[in-house]
């Protein structure tokens, strides 16, 4: 039972994740057809911090481990929207 509810946790926070991410991804497509590379280079940064810590979620062994890296996912995902948000 509690495997099952922190799956289900981590595939909410999934779907959160690539509601955010994707507009990021916009943004790193755009940034980088202007040559901004320094502003590609942030977007890039976020989208690894949110990738590292989807991955540690998902390979985790503890319920304590999944929370941490969900956490994790949460400050990454909101740095992508503060950066969607600072066009």
């Amino acid at each position: 039972m509690i495997a099952l509810v922190r799956s289900l946790r981590s595939a909410e926070e999934m779907v959160e994740a690539t509601r955010a991410l994707n507009p990021l991804l916009d943004l790193r497509a755009r940034r980088e057809s202007e040559g901004d590379m320094a502003r590609v280079a942030r977007i890039d940064a976020i989208a690894a911090e949110a990738l590292r810590a989807a991955v540690g979620a998902e390979r985790s062994t503890s319920g304590m481990g999944v929370d941490i890296c969900l956490d994790l996912l949460r400050l990454a995902l909101d740095r992508a929207e503060e950066e969607i948000k600072s066009k």
